[in-house]
């Protein structure tokens, strides 16, 4: 029987996928068990694949990924989904937290010593960021500060040539350490970033914009 509306088609739809998941059965469908929470494994590769699409068509229009209205800014969303979805992150995040539960998989309990991460999901994150960090390096030259050589990853940081790194602290990338690194492998790896050690990232800011090193050594 045709709907009226789209309000009640969204109803049915509604009620026809709930009663397909408390029978077990993929929601889309409704004739294959269940693969995912919601989906058989034909459903959910099908989705996978329509959520690719639907982003990378967004992203090179230049659209948000989520609403596909507003313009992201460069980003992959706008500012008005980021913010909705870091508001729904902190309340689950603290509805999970108040259970004694792993804020990413809501399943095992924090390990010793923390309060958002399971042992298996703590090492997930590490892994990544490690994979992120090692990739971005890579691209400016690897784990060698360009002026001294020094190569202790420990003493190594990433700076902006142009001594612009407050404005784009504040207007760009963030503030932290790991959402530069994913600006950067999002923005391609732009110009203007170079690879150097604490110690001449502070002779360069204490000494006008140059590492005391590139100065050339005065005999009294």
């Amino acid at each position: 029987m045709p709907h009226k509306n789209k309000i009640e088609k969204r109803e049915y739809q509604a009620k026809r996928k709930l009663k397909n998941l408390s029978n077990g059965m993929c929601s889309s469908c409704g004739t294959k068990p269940l693969k995912t929470t919601k989906y058989c494994k034909e459903c959910n590769e099908r989705q996978c694949f329509w959520q690719k699409e639907r982003r990378r068509k967004a992203k090179a229009k230049g659209l948000c990924t989520v609403c596909l209205k507003n313009s992201s800014g460069g980003m992959s969303q706008c500012q008005e989904c980021r913010q909705k979805h870091r508001k729904y992150q902190k309340t689950r995040n603290s509805r999970v937290a108040e259970k004694g539960l792993c804020i990413a998989c809501a399943k095992h309990p924090p390990k010793e010593g923390t309060k958002r991460l399971c042992v298996s999901c703590a090492g997930k994150r590490d892994a990544r960021r490690r994979k992120l960090k090692d990739r971005v390096y890579s691209e400016y030259g690897g784990y060698v500060c360009n002026c001294c050589g020094e190569t202790g990853r420990k003493f190594l940081t990433i700076d902006h040539i142009d001594n612009n790194g407050s404005f784009m602290r504040k207007n760009v990338h963030g503030s932290s350490s790991l959402s530069l690194l994913m600006w950067l492998r999002k923005n391609s790896y732009p110009k203007g970033f170079q690879i150097l050690c604490w110690n001449c990232q502070l002779g360069k800011y204490h000494n006008g914009g140059v590492c005391p090193h590139q100065e050339p050594s005065v005999v009294g």
